[in-house]
């Protein structure tokens, strides 16, 4: 009985390990498609870079025991999605199928990732790369490379960066995954200067982008290290916070509507800036009451509503939306019931933060390669917990 239980703990362990080896592989893969992304604008970068590295983490965490919950967490998009194609056989495309691959990868992925134990050759690498990253995007900050984006296969010129990816906003959010990163690695590296400096580039890139949902984001970040760095955060706290897109979307339209459209300038940007007519657009899809309980999956795909309970509960419906939610309450209580450190502590701030972003920019929550693992990277960190980060001890860190 005892060797039969070491010879699955000892698969079980084979399985997790060729599961961070896969994630070290997709991390130097994402910190390749970081760095040539703002340099070519191709459909060549996804087939070549991100998808092989989508595809491996999902065949790797397919193999990952499933509970009970997590199954049906998973089966009720995938039973949803799965009706709509068949309803609706003419009107699917191959995207409606790539959305609903990524948007089930990222559950089985972050599962995952919430279960291992990070190796602390993962930790360096993801710190070495988000420091490379803050360096190489300051660096782009004094090239054309900054304002350039492509839209609908046309280069145009923005007044905010934007590194060619997609929008400002999408930029703003990928930057502030490497801000997160160097934070949550402040309090354990030996030399923090270098460091600071990073942060501060990321801090005055993240400015330009002019997005306010990360500043804000980037405030609550750096007031729950500088405030609750070793304490536990109550998890009702947590919770509370991935609710923020819900309410928003609520108050924003509800505002837009006693305003009748009035113009109102926040911090140098229009309030009602057309996102509004994007949430109505996708809102409008539930037209019925089957549409309300699973959502119009043929026209809503999982797309960026710029909002990700509109994204969800149009293509999915509320019981959609539903489960969604319920999967991220099972995740963060996980996550908040081990070991306290400021690492873990910082971490789950950082995800309560993504879902702030995610009132205004939904596409982290849909999945997809670079927003699958900006997400996961989060959630695998808040698992390392190497000797160093139980004492005051600091490790090696930036020369």
């Amino acid at each position: 009985m005892v060797n039969e239980k070491h010879i699955e703990d000892s698969k079980l362990l084979k399985k997790e390990n060729l599961f961070e080896l896969f994630f070290c592989y997709a991390w130097i893969m994402l910190f390749i498609y970081m760095v040539i992304r703002p340099i070519i604008n191709s459909g060549l970068i996804i087939r070549f870079i991100w998808a092989p590295s989508l595809f491996l983490l999902f065949f790797s965490s397919f193999k990952k025991t499933f509970t009970l919950r997590f199954f049906l967490q998973l089966i009720i998009p995938i039973a949803i999605i799965v009706f709509s194609v068949i309803a609706n056989i003419e009107s699917i495309n191959y995207m409606h199928i790539l959305s609903a691959f990524c948007y089930i990868s990222m559950f089985m992925v972050l599962r995952v990732c919430a279960d291992i134990k990070l190796k602390k050759i993962t930790f360096d690498l993801i710190f070495y790369a988000n420091v490379a990253l803050s360096f190489i995007f300051f660096i782009y900050t004094f090239t054309p490379i900054a304002h350039r984006v492509h839209t609908d296969g046309e280069e145009w010129v923005n007044r905010y960066f934007v590194f060619d990816l997609d929008n400002s906003n999408a930029a703003a959010m990928y930057i502030f995954s490497f801000y997160c990163v160097l934070l949550i690695n402040l309090a354990y590296r030996k030399h923090k200067f270098p460091i600071i400096i990073l942060m501060v580039l990321d801090l005055y890139m993240i400015y330009g982008t002019n997005c306010r949902s990360v500043m804000l984001s980037v405030i609550l970040v750096t007031l729950a290290y500088v405030f609750f760095c070793k304490k536990r955060i109550p998890t009702f706290w947590l919770i509370l916070g991935i609710f923020i897109p819900i309410v928003f979307i609520v108050f924003y339209l509800a505002l837009y509507n006693a305003l009748d459209g009035e113009r109102i300038i926040l911090l140098n940007k229009s309030l009602f800036s057309g996102r509004e007519n994007v949430f109505m657009i996708y809102l409008g899809y539930i037209d019925n009451w089957v549409a309300f309980l699973f959502g119009n999956y043929t026209k809503a795909a999982l797309q960026n509503a710029h909002n990700i309970v509109a994204a969800i509960i149009s293509s999915l419906g509320i019981i959609g939306l539903g489960a969604f939610y319920s999967y991220f309450i099972n995740l963060l209580v996980v996550i908040n019931n081990k070991e306290t450190t400021s690492l873990r502590t910082v971490s789950l701030v950082c995800i309560v933060a993504l879902f702030l972003q995610a009132s205004m920019e939904s596409s982290f929550f849909l999945g997809g390669f670079p927003s699958i693992m900006s997400v996961s990277t989060f959630v695998m960190l808040s698992n390392y917990s190497d000797y160093p980060l139980k004492s005051d001890e600091a490790i090696a860190g930036a020369q």
